[in-house]
């Protein structure tokens, strides 16, 4: 767990980086590693 919550903490300060010229509503404040892929079969995602 504890490696996962450094991960989003690296990648959360990298987004910000990239979007520190976007206004505060624009802002992504939180974020979560998902390292099951998206597929229709386990429901992540709708089918086509």
């Amino acid at each position: 767990m504890a490696r996962e919550r450094g991960l989003e903490q690296e990648m959360l300060e990298r987004v910000s980086a990239m979007l520190s010229t976007f206004p505060g509503f624009a802002q992504i404040r939180r974020l979560h590693v998902q390292l099951e892929p998206w597929t229709v079969e386990n429901g992540l995602i709708p089918p086509p």
